[in-house]
Order: structure tokens, then C-alpha cells, then sequence
């Protein structure tokens, strides 16, 4: 099984507790009272225990507080909950990128001291890598240090998980390529 990013998203969904919207629901409910929506509403878990034991005495034909979790029906809980989430591709790309390059490097024999630098990079809130590869870097001509680069980058560019541009000259006889998230 091909685990993308989309499954691994999943996967970790179904693992971690979704954020409860109850709290939310009842805080938009106009039938619900304003001092129960102040104890919703706190910060204090024990107000917002009792938040959902009046809520329950009040509207619960309405309202299945039974299960309700303080922590998990906060704004606080669904912001790092949405903001793991947001933070997911970007972690997965960070390790992504330097695995495939190990796996470049066992076929061809290099060790990880050995063939191409990559250095991280984040411009206008966009993550990516530069692979290069400098004068005999390769412990080769520049012209077979660019050979090698080209394979890796259409080794990268056959796992249909990133972007990658073109390769250029760095003008100082060194090649390189940039490597990009790819949007789902």
C-alpha cells in the first residue's frame, strides 16, 4: 500500500479525537441561556462541566452531553487541531525529500556524505528543497555530477508527489534543482 499524504491525514484523524461541536452549536443556539453559554464559554473546566450539566437539564432532548469533553469541545483544542493538520504536508515533505535521496544513493553507491546538498528553503509561506551539485561533488566530471542530478530528479518526478523545476547552472559550473510540496 502506497501511503500518501491524503491516508496518512486520514489515519492520524481517525486516531486523534475530532473536535466535539457542541459547544459551538449551543453558543449559536439562541434557546440556550446566556449564563449557560458564559459557563460554555470559560476557560475553567469545571464551569464548563457544569456548562453541559445545565445544558443537559435545560435542552437535552436537544443536546447528548452524556460523552461531551471539556477539552475537546474548545476553540482552543479545534485551533490545534486544525493547525496540526495545516502543519502535516509540510512535515511529511521535510522527511520525504531526504529519504528519497538516501534511496538515490544506496542504488547508485554514495554514501550519505557523499553527492548531492540539499538545503532547506521557505519562501512566501511555501516549503521546499534545493538539490544541487557543485564541482566534481560526485567525486566526478561536472558533466556526470549533472548526469546523476537528472536521474534523481526524474526519480523525484516519478513519485508524482512534488513539484520540481527545471534543472539550471548555478554559473559557477554547479547544477541544481528546486523541489516543491505538490497540492493534493
Amino acid at each position: 500500500m502506497k501511503l500518501t499524504e491524503a491516508k496518512l491525514k486520514q489515519m492520524i484523524k481517525e486516531a486523534m479525537i475530532t473536535p466535539d461541536p457542541l459547544i459551538s452549536k449551543a453558543l449559536a443556539d439562541p434557546d440556550v441561556h446566556a449564563k449557560i453559554k458564559d459557563l460554555l464559554s470559560s476557560d475553567v473546566e469545571a464551569d464548563v462541566r457544569q456548562g453541559f450539566s445545565l445544558l443537559d437539564a435545560t435542552l437535552g432532548d436537544r443536546y447528548n452531553v452524556k460523552y461531551a469533553s471539556p477539552e475537546t469541545g474548545s476553540e482552543r483544542y479545534k485551533e490545534k487541531f486544525d493547525q496540526f493538520f495545516n502543519e502535516v504536508p509540510e512535515m511529511i515533505f521535510w522527511n520525504a525529500i531526504p529519504a528519497e535521496l538516501d534511496k538515490f544513493n544506496m542504488t547508485i553507491g554514495h554514501t550519505q556524505d557523499e553527492g548531492f546538498e540539499l538545503t532547506k528553503t521557505s519562501q512566501f509561506d511555501e516549503a521546499s528543497y534545493i538539490v544541487s551539485v557543485g564541482v566534481d561533488a560526485l567525486g566526478y566530471q561536472t558533466s556526470h555530477g549533472y548526469e546523476e542530478l537528472a536521474k534523481f530528479r526524474k526519480q523525484l518526478e516519478s513519485t508524482e508527489r512534488f513539484y520540481i523545476e527545471s534543472l539550471m547552472n548555478d554559473g559557477e559550473g554547479g547544477h541544481y534543482f528546486e523541489v516543491y510540496m505538490q497540492d493534493d
